[in-house]
């Protein structure tokens, strides 16, 4: 696997928060030593109601003949060394096979269970098989895992069972008349069992379970099931560390639960950086080839983060399969080399490209930092006089008036400051002065006395170019093709919806949001309806898998719009 595994099985308990200072001798003792017994935790087991009405209460008859033969309900309830044979709850027959194998699984990651897997492996085949299938299957797995952590007499498989519960608790919610047992199953275990170092592993990993107990009765079940990282930080009682990627590289140490959704990160993000404008910024799903997709507000973080990692790990163990077949005659070793796995990354950045009136905002940064991007990578086009001049701002954001670079130095990296397509074997060294030229005249002028106004002086150019703040889609008109032709480009910003040819980027035509109606999308399309005076025209669009975006692109541009106004009025 390309991820670390969990720590292997081990015959001591699991305790990742503390360090033992006991001797060898009473370590070894200590894992000799049964769990706390959950008899003393409670009299009446938390379950018991519920398996009253729906569990599986009669072993199935050998034959017809046989007489059916009633389980004991108290030992269903407990820990059991052997393997089911039937699940404990009434489940359709194609779903039995599935609950005993989970079965399996469950005493295998407990390590209740010899198994040539590991830990990672029984959690993941557990989830794999019973995320698709029905609540009920659900509910029987929750039903296992409070029946193995009942009088089990390991500490070690105690803890492994809490961690597995915890890790079913983030992906799936337990049906409504389960949830109820089994919030009381878990309560019990918060602070009781003494004050032992496995005592207190366990009331943590209940605490958390009663968090996210919650929190999925809720929000649901989610998309993915948990990465291997974040199954280690559950191990670790911890949150999730995670980075996320400005426009120039740099990047952020966050840390989020398995409930943060985009939305939620890119709050913590803006509070962190100082942002006031938060709906202007959102957060985006990138690569190493420079794909980005907006990231849903209700997305949740770690579904990407495990959707990353499922990915990588299906092409991965496909590269590795063709390449065993192709190479096996020259490797005679057996010896294969990891494939590059392609990076993936969560980058903030401005959705809206609106006004800042707070010119000391850290709006005015991300902005900058953005705009500088788009320069350089031709997303803004510009001439060699308008490069120079924002070479000489992006300049002096860096260095100030502190120092004044050497031209050798400059003309080496003056592709940081000037887009490829203006430099030239030739030129590098003459743009080079050039852009020193502007640098040092920004040093002793009135306009530019601080970073800040060298980066406001650096937008507001930017401004003046063409595709300055706009989103843009690749679209076919097919409703007024005698007013505008098929192959055009819609772009939005703050202003409205322009269109643009496809060959000339011409403006064609240009509706400021006043003028729009209404607007509707497909995922193939995008329609809106634009009235002046007392005409009324509907623009239709086709686009490739892009309606949803470009309405909801439209959407909040109107709604930032209207909650300004609203502020204003009150």
């Amino acid at each position: 696997m390309p991820f670390d595994q969990l720590p292997h099985l081990s015959p001591e308990p699991l305790h990742p928060k503390k360090i033992s200072t006991t001797s060898k001798f009473k370590e070894r003792q200590a894992a000799l030593d049964p769990a706390p017994q959950v008899a003393t935790l409670f009299d009446v087991h938390p379950l018991l109601e519920f398996a009253r009405t729906h569990f599986n209460l009669t072993a199935p008859r050998a034959s017809p003949f046989h007489k059916p033969v009633e389980f004991d309900l108290t030992k269903r309830l407990e820990w059991d060394k052997k393997v089911i044979s039937t699940p404990l709850t009434r489940l359709p027959k194609d779903q039995a096979a599935i609950a005993v194998q989970a079965f399996r699984n469950v005493s295998g990651f407990m390590g209740n269970r010899a198994s040539g897997k590991n830990q990672i492996d029984h959690c993941f085949k557990l989830l794999r098989n019973v995320v698709p299938r029905s609540p009920a299957l659900k509910d029987e797995i929750y039903c296992q895992l409070c029946k193995q952590l009942t009088r089990n007499p390991s500490s070690n498989a105690v803890m492994n069972g809490w961690l597995l519960l915890n890790a079913c608790l983030v992906t799936f919610p337990p049906s409504a008349p389960l949830a109820e047992s089994l919030e009381r199953f878990i309560s019990v275990h918060i602070g009781a069992g003494g004050d032992s170092e496995a005592s207190s592993e366990v009331s943590a990993y209940a605490l958390e379970a009663l968090t996210s107990l919650r929190c999925c009765a809720t929000k649901g079940e989610r998309k993915e099931i948990p990465s291997a990282a974040e199954l280690r930080a559950l191990q670790r009682h911890a949150l999730n560390d995670i980075t996320v990627m400005l426009a120039d590289g740099s990047v952020l140490a966050m840390q989020v639960s398995a409930w943060t959704t985009s939305r939620d990160l890119a709050g913590l993000v803006a509070r962190k950086l100082g942002v006031c404008h938060e709906k202007a910024f959102a957060l985006f799903e990138t690569n190493d080839e420079g794909e980005e997709h907006l990231v849903p507000d209700n997305e949740r973080v770690m579904d990407l983060y495990a959707e990353w990692e499922r990915t990588h790990v299906d092409v991965n163990d496909l590269k590795q399969k063709k390449k065993r077949k192709t190479t096996k005659s020259e490797n005679p070793t057996g010896e294969t080399k990891a494939p590059e796995v392609e990076g993936y990354h969560l980058t903030y950045k401005a959705y809206l490209w609106v006004h800042v009136d707070d010119e000391t905002a850290a709006d005015v940064g991300l902005y900058y930092l953005q705009a500088v991007h788009n320069v350089l990578s031709g997303r803004y086009v510009c001439d060699i006089t308008v490069a120079v001049e924002l070479a000489g701002y992006q300049l002096y954001c860096k260095l100030g008036n502190d120092a004044t670079p050497e031209l050798a130095n400059l003309t080496n990296e003056i592709n940081e400051y000037i887009p490829g397509p203006l430099l030239s074997s030739t030129n590098r060294s003459a743009v080079a002065e050039q852009v020193l030229s502007s640098y040092k005249s920004f040093m002793n002028s009135w306009c530019v006395q601080s970073t800040q106004q060298a980066r406001l002086a650096y937008l507001r150019l930017c401004k003046r170019q063409p595709f300055y703040g706009l989103t843009l889609f690749h679209v076919r008109n097919y409703r007024q093709l005698a007013v505008l032709p098929s192959r055009v480009i819609l772009a939005i910003n703050d202003m409205g919806v322009s269109v643009l040819g496809a060959d000339s980027d011409e403006v064609l035509a240009m509706f400021p949001y006043a003028d729009i109606a209404s607007w509707g999308y497909s995922a193939n399309s995008f329609v809106f309806v634009v009235i002046r005076g007392t005409e009324e025209t509907e623009y239709s669009f086709k686009t490739t898998q892009q309606g949803k975006s470009i309405n909801d692109n439209v959407a909040a541009y109107v709604n930032y719009i209207i909650s300004l106004t609203t502020f204003e009025s009150e």
